[in-house]
């Protein structure tokens, strides 16, 4: 969502989701003319909730923001081990067969997802949301583009102005 507040300060916030089984917990983007705030939950496999990162990171320190679709091979390796298991299981126990067949399925399909990198001094900000959230990483991406460049612009008319 796009805010354009009084006085000139644009601002927006994105809020998304963190796993692609508790859709529940979400993370929230917000930029404004000054600084990006990030405040989301930590996973574990990109299911489980461990711990949270809240970091708010000034414009003048950002140098550029990309995003990336990716897999990752953790989540593709655990999964598929899970689904072996699970095929294993269902002679023993087809309730534990079909839990460890469910999960493995859950771990490969949350290993597709979309990462959305602020680049700064020091070290990167990254972001990797589920592939159901990809529309609202292209557009906090294209919101972010659009501060970096008004704040660039800003310095540099500033910076014209003082000479």
């Amino acid at each position: 969502m796009v805010l354009e507040i009084e006085g000139g300060l644009y601002m927006f916030e994105v809020q998304f989701s963190l796993s692609i089984i508790m859709t529940w917990v979400k993370g929230t983007l917000k930029a404004d003319n000054k600084s990006i705030n990030v405040h989301s939950a930590n996973t574990i496999l990109g299911i489980i909730p461990a711990g949270f990162r809240d970091e708010k990171i000034p414009l003048r320190n950002v140098s550029s923001v990309s995003i990336n679709n990716k897999f990752k091979a953790g989540n593709l390796i655990f999964g598929v081990l899970f689904v072996i298991f699970g095929f294993a299981m269902f002679g023993d126990s087809f309730l534990g067969g079909l839990f460890m067949l469910a999960l493995g399925v859950l771990l490969v399909v949350s290993g597709k997802v979309v990462e959305l990198r602020i680049s700064r001094a020091g070290s990167d900000l990254v972001i990797n949301v589920p592939f159901f959230e990809n529309q609202k990483m292209f557009k906090a991406k294209e919101e972010l583009d659009n501060l970096l460049n008004e704040f660039e612009e800003n310095l540099v008319s500033n910076h014209s102005v003082m000479r």
